[in-house]
């Protein structure tokens, strides 16, 4: 599994650091901090739902360490262990800025910072013999299933007690078992990570990837694992590449499992009557359950679909099957430019990338991507994305807000919540394309 792994590593570092260099270059938006010190960990706190964290691993535990925990200021996993009577509570995050804002909210001389990439940090620790009573890794759903296993030996490492992390309902998909704990036990069995055994699985978001889930790691008793080396070094640009294989089935049975995950009443699916074509960008990270799954089989002569990881792209081929298929690897800023240079249009065009660059395909390169398609492109902005423009999740304030930065040429014609549990809600953008 792991030479696997490594090789699917050295297949897709440059592309996908390529494409990541590109969008970081973009500086992000503005951002409104919440107030500082207790004002600001108090209104997290009432937040959070104490019921979809497991609370319970602080009782005994002196020290903590969380990896990827800046994004949502810790609201996931830092708020229900800060002042539960720890020594020692170790953030980790590759954003300086927003680390830099939990340092305000997460108050006390046990609390330190720890500014770098999770993977070498947690190498780092595990060579100079460091141990934390929990150690908890909440990364982006690209990834979690190399913190949950490809990588679980290094995380979990470092804990004394317990290692927590997650997995999405679509990664339990992808690994052709279910959302339980004796079947991903023996799973782990079955592909070389037989030392470590979840003792529960919590729910903790219903609503997005088919659920998102803790997995609880006891580790207390496990021998020590060897640091496993990796083939090349590793940094946060290239972790998206390192997924285990994409899907358990192939052809008719995982298309009809896509199906079968994907809510027809949460997509535009009135978009594709009357439509011949079709282009789909950043499609393959779930296997197209978001979007392609709604347009295949729909009586289009042409579906384009496009995305710059090669592996879970060539997975795609063995799900969507027919002539009217294609498929292009690349990163879709690039592609999208090399199709406009050619006059190629679809009658419709979506994009659903990572959140962290929905404004982009949104607003900044909005007339990239809608110049592509004849009838309509859809795209997607997140409750967050909204707070950071300055308005409210609403059609019209969306137009007013396009009209006054730079893009009235067009117009949205709906907005669709398709997940309400994730970053304040994750909307579809319908733009109708007047030509």
């Amino acid at each position: 599994m792991l030479n696997y792994l490594r090789k699917i590593h050295r297949q897709n570092r440059r592309i996908v650091g390529r494409m990541l260099r590109t969008i970081l270059r973009r500086p992000a938006p503005p951002r409104e901090v919440v107030p500082a010190g207790d004002e600001a960990f108090h209104a997290l706190k009432k937040k959070a739902n104490p019921k979809k964290f497991p609370s319970e691993v602080i009782k005994g535990c002196e020290s903590a360490a969380s990896f990827f925990c800046a994004a949502f200021e810790g609201y996931n996993d830092v708020v229900h262990i800060h002042r539960r009577g720890l020594k020692e509570l170790v953030l980790v995050d590759l954003d300086n800025e927003k680390l830099e804002a939990m340092a305000k909210i997460y108050r006390g001389d046990e609390v330190s910072l720890r500014s770098g990439d999770a993977f070498e940090i947690a190498r780092e620790w595990r060579l100079e013999g460091r141990k934390f009573d929990i150690v908890i890794t909440d990364p982006w759903s690209n990834i979690m299933q190399r913190t949950a296993i490809a990588d679980l030996p290094l995380f979990a490492g470092l804990a004394r007690k317990y290692y927590l992390t997650g997995l999405t309902g679509a990664d339990f998909a992808a690994l052709g078992i279910k959302p339980d704990v004796e079947e991903f036990n023996a799973w782990l069995a079955a592909h070389g990570r037989g030392a470590y055994r979840i003792d529960r699985l919590i729910q903790r978001n219903p609503d997005y990837l088919g659920g998102v889930y803790w997995l609880v790691f006891p580790v207390e008793g496990v021998p020590e694992q060897p640091l496993e080396e990796p083939a090349e070094s590793v940094s946060h640009e290239t972790a998206s590449a390192s997924a285990l294989p994409a899907y358990a089935a192939t052809g008719e049975d995982a298309f009809e499992q896509l199906r079968a995950q994907a809510d027809p009443k949460i997509f535009p699916t009135d978009i594709v009557n009357g439509s011949e074509s079709a282009l789909s960008f950043f499609c393959a990270a779930f296997l197209g359950v978001n979007d392609a799954v709604h347009l295949h089989k729909k009586g289009l002569k042409e579906l384009l679909l496009v995305d710059v990881n090669e592996e879970k792209l060539n997975a795609m081929r063995e799900i969507y099957l027919g002539d009217e298929v294609g498929f292009e690897h690349g990163d879709a800023f690039r592609v999208a430019r090399a199709l406009r240079h050619r006059g190629r249009k679809f009658d419709i065009v979506i994009t659903d990338p990572w959140s962290n660059i929905m404004q982009r395909t949104s607003v900044t390169d909005l007339p990239l991507f809608a110049a592509l398609a004849n009838k309509c492109y859809l795209s997607g902005l997140t409750g967050v994305d909204f707070e950071e423009m300055g308005i409210k999740p609403d059609v019209r304030a969306l137009n007013k807000y396009l009209a006054k930065n730079g893009r009235g040429d067009y117009r949205v014609d709906r907005l669709i919540l398709r997940n309400p549990g994730h970053q304040g809600g994750v909307y579809w953008v319908i733009f109708k394309i007047a030509n």
